[in-house]
């Protein structure tokens, strides 16, 4: 008796129910993807594009400088 009352009063007040309404859902943003020529592609004449989103970029970069670090550059 007691469940069917609380569901009651949360039915007839009007600010119970719009705490549950949510907000629609939004597509999420896609990132613009940067190309970029691979230095390290060498012995052909064709050019090798590297293409990938800024935060891609940003943790291939460091990777590479955490790998440089960890075995040293000889």
């Amino acid at each position: 008796m007691a469940l069917f009352l609380a569901a009651m009063l949360l039915a007839t007040d009007p600010a119970a129910g719009a705490a549950q309404v949510e907000a629609p859902a939004t597509a999420p943003v896609k990132e613009k993807k940067i190309c970029k020529v691979d230095p390290s592609f060498t012995g052909s004449r064709m050019k090798k594009k590297i293409c990938m989103t800024e935060t891609e970029w940003a943790n291939k970069n460091a990777t590479t400088a955490n790998d440089l670090k960890t075995v040293g550059a000889r």
